[in-house]
């Protein structure tokens, strides 16, 4: 997937068809959603109090606790990077940082 954003965007919103018929691993889309909002994995992890090395084996396609997974979405939500689930894939919604 190509995505070309404009400094004139403040949002952009884009779609992550799903993989294959069981569908994308919710580590695909962390690890998407983790570097559309510019994050290192360390910056991720620190920010949602779970160790980097669980983050790395999440993204890596092994599987991770409720409680785990929940504390990264609130982690990248705070940077600005959300997803919903949607019978074809996931619409992941991030908002944009303005450099300075």
């Amino acid at each position: 997937m190509i995505l070309q954003v404009s400094n004139l965007f403040s949002r952009v919103d884009f779609f992550i068809p799903r993989c294959d018929a069981a569908g994308m691993k919710i580590g695909d889309v962390i690890s998407r959603a983790r570097r559309a909002a510019g994050l290192k994995q360390k910056e991720l992890a620190a920010s949602a109090g779970v160790h980097v090395q669980t983050l790395k084996r999440l993204e890596g396609g092994s599987g991770a606790g409720y409680s785990t997974v929940r504390s990264l979405e609130k982690a990248l939500g705070k940077a600005g990077a959300t997803w919903t689930e949607t019978e074809g894939g996931y619409e992941l919604h991030v908002v944009l940082k303005s450099k300075k």
